[in-house]
């Protein structure tokens, strides 16, 4: 991955210090505004898929199964 898609990555995902984060969205050039729309939407559609996928799911009760009686 290219230097410049790491640090739009760790903009969007907000690992980037708050200066240098400011720093680079004011030199965002229109290819790095549609790469960050990009990875919004992805990570929209990604939670939309997981949340559907996991609906209706108990993980509590297998955890609390395999936990030892008091």
């Amino acid at each position: 991955m290219a230097k410049r898609d790491e640090d739009l990555q760790r903009l969007h995902d907000g690992a980037l210090p708050l200066a240098e984060a400011e720093a680079l969205r004011s030199r965002l050039s229109d290819e790095d505004q549609q790469k960050l729309a990009a990875l919004e939407e992805l990570d929209g559609l990604l939670t939309d898929t997981l949340e559907a996928e996991s609906e209706g799911i108990d993980l509590w009760a297998g955890i609390e199964a395999r936990l030892p009686a008091a």
